[in-house]
């Protein structure tokens, strides 16, 4: 089995409830067998949509303006 915990909390990497929680559960399913990822948001740049219709003209090759 695989788990993919996708922690959205703001808070620095092991300074949160949040993070302590979500280890404690990962320990958990580890010692049971799982293989376990950890996605944090913080780490990840995300843009809202600005709805400028950019991807559905021609050759742009499916990449957002924004990113």
């Amino acid at each position: 089995m695989k788990i993919l915990a996708i922690q959205g909390s703001p808070r620095p990497k092991g300074n949160s409830n949040t993070e302590i929680l979500l280890q404690e559960f990962l320990k958990g399913a580890g010692s049971a067998g799982a293989e376990t990822e950890t996605v944090y948001l913080t780490d990840k740049k995300i843009y809202p949509c600005v709805g400028c219709f950019h991807l559905l003209g021609e050759n742009t090759g499916g990449m957002c303006l924004q990113g």
